[in-house]
């Protein structure tokens, strides 16, 4: 699952009217795209959350929300958390319309031999990075994962 924090939404649902109201809470299990950009490291991060099947050549990956909220542009988003957990002040919707949530793209579960699921779970986030294979629908598979830049598993390919 992906945490969403003030991600841009390029396109809003009819039945968020944000003119009339600082914030829309999303039904659970709607489909969202996530458009994605390439960072300075080759890897791709969401850049903009679409509500709608993206057209052309847009890199993409499909996903359903858990839970989600949209803001408008200067809305509160939240508490960020710094320096081992103390708040720090809230930050902004600085796009025209914002998304904070969940979203389960579909490879949060990832099976290994007996112990080494554990090792994984017991390694910081920041340091895990996944490997995905995503078809032209966005739908994704996991093809492998990297923890601290090295190799930690890989998917056998059948095809």
């Amino acid at each position: 699952m992906g945490r969403i924090q003030g991600t841009g939404a390029g396109t809003k649902p009819p039945s968020c009217d944000l003119n009339a109201r600082e914030s829309c809470r999303l039904e659970a299990g709607r489909t969202v795209y996530l458009r994605l950009s390439v960072d300075a490291e080759g890897i791709h991060r969401a850049a903009e959350v679409l509500f709608e099947l993206p057209t052309g050549d847009v890199p993409f990956i499909k996903g359903h929300l858990s839970s989600g909220t949209l803001v408008r542009q200067g809305a509160l988003l939240g508490i960020r958390a710094r320096n081992g957990g103390q708040p720090t002040d809230p930050t902004t919707c600085q796009r025209s319309v914002c998304l904070t949530g969940v979203v389960n793209y579909g490879i949060e579960r990832w099976y290994g031999a007996q112990g080494v699921p554990a090792k994984l779970d017991r390694t910081a986030r920041k340091e895990i990075l996944v490997e995905a294979r995503v078809a032209s629908d966005g739908s994704a598979v996991i093809d492998g994962i990297m923890v601290a830049g090295k190799s930690f598993a890989k998917t056998a390919r059948l095809w």
